[in-house]
């Protein structure tokens, strides 16, 4: 019963630090780049540019390295408080300095050792649920959306109470820090002892490596994986750009927009986390990537502010 219970707590704390990530993610792919062509309209692009490629680098390095720590040493606990350590300090470097090619080189070094939490959560929640895979980490993304609707509300309502992007942003940079020092405390205090969960024996770095990238099924995935966050990833950057400087749509507008389809992520993601157990993986990735496929190509013909919100 004390292990049931534990690994309830776990999850529990698991989603809490995946809604913290969320809700940091949402803040500087959302409202970093109004704040970095407010700040800085010569370079303004260009170090919009840089906020989206540099930190995707160094999460690429982490994901890889930190799962195979994980799968050497699997203890949670540290790769949580880790993650969200790195939150709180990048947050206080980020208000200390202000500057926007600070909050690029800022965020490519924090964001390597924020992505130990992912590889940890999921390998560790995976083998204790083994039966809902699926359902279990619906949940986990739920939360993290969960994190972003929370982003994209207190931007809206932040901007509209300051009247300008870059005070409100610097109060969206407190927040962040305040919920991610709060959540490092509280997982500190409260993370359980759990029983190790390893799917196998522990390896060399490069050995591991090589093991992962020879499965077919994986390579293929990633390929997937990589196409469709790349879109996403450059789309949440920009869309806040081009919603509310080029198409000239208000804070508010994105606000709503985001706050929209975040709460939305946060409603389905637990069913397809389900669907998943029930039927299997591969329906939902050919509906998904049909759905992208709608979703980008409807973008690209329409120039009204409120259709591109709703869309």
């Amino acid at each position: 019963m004390e292990t049931a219970a534990s690994s309830r707590r776990a999850l529990a704390l698991f989603c809490l630090a995946y809604a913290i990530l969320g809700l940091n993610i949402a803040v500087m792919l959302v409202y970093g780049p109004l704040y970095i062509r407010q700040q800085d309209p010569a370079r303004g692009d260009l170090l919009v540019g840089l906020l989206l490629a540099l930190p995707s680098l160094t999460a690429f390095l982490g994901h890889n390295l930190w799962g195979i720590a994980y799968d050497q040493a699997p203890a949670p606990r540290r790769f949580v408080l880790l993650a969200l350590f790195s939150e709180t300090v990048f947050f206080t470097s980020l208000l200390a300095m202000g500057s926007p090619a600070a909050l690029v080189w800022l965020a490519t070094v924090f964001s390597f050792f924020s992505t130990a939490l992912f590889p940890a959560a999921q390998a560790w929640c995976t083998l204790a649920w083994e039966d809902q895979k699926g359902s279990v980490l619906g949940k986990l993304h739920a939360a993290e959306s969960a994190g972003w609707a929370a982003g994209a509300v207190a931007g809206g309502v932040l901007s509209h109470w300051a009247g300008d992007i870059v005070p409100a942003v610097r109060m969206l940079f407190g927040l962040c820090l305040f919920c991610s020092a709060a959540a490092f405390a509280l997982v500190a205090v409260a993370f359980p002892r759990l029983p190790a969960k390893r799917a196998g024996s522990p390896r060399s770095l490069l050995t591991d490596l090589g093991v992962l990238y020879r499965r077919r099924e994986v390579v293929q995935l990633s390929v997937f994986l990589f196409i469709v966050t790349s879109a996403n990833v450059a789309f949440f950057t920009y869309v806040s750009v081009y919603l509310c400087t080029y198409l000239r749509g208000a804070p508010e507008l994105l606000s709503a927009s985001m706050t929209a389809a975040t709460v939305g992520g946060a409603l389905i993601f637990p069913v397809y986390g389900w669907l998943t157990d029930k039927a299997g993986p591969r329906a939902l990735l050919y509906g998904s990537l049909t759905s992208y496929v709608f979703f980008y190509g409807l973008l690209c013909m329409v120039t009204k502010p409120a259709a591109v919100a709703l869309l």
